[in-house]
């Protein structure tokens, strides 16, 4: 019996391993509940979820995908107001928070 497959899947896990890094994100107590539910209907857990989340979320971005299709045009300046990178630089003197 051969192992050679195994050692060479543990090889690429290790490789990967390596090449990762840990992102928090904090969630309201909804959004967390709302995370683990639609994980367990897809018999998957938070984590694979969120994984797939921000996937996505950069593919379409990558494809050309606008603050405005994403989060509304309704609700655009509010994003803005909160999470606009430049926004914050120009009322922090240049420093991002």
């Amino acid at each position: 019996m051969s192992f050679t497959p195994f050692k060479q899947l543990l090889s690429t896990y290790e490789k990967n391993k390596m090449n990762t890094q840990t992102v928090g994100v904090k969630l309201d107590i909804s959004t967390r509940k709302r995370l683990k539910e639609a994980a367990a209907k897809l018999d998957r857990t938070s984590h694979w979820f969120i994984k797939q989340a921000i996937q996505c979320l950069i593919k379409k971005v990558e494809s050309g995908v606008t603050v405005e299709q994403i989060v509304g045009i309704d609700n655009v300046e509010a994003d803005i107001a909160r999470h606009s990178v430049l926004s914050r630089q120009a009322h922090h003197g240049g420093q991002p928070d």
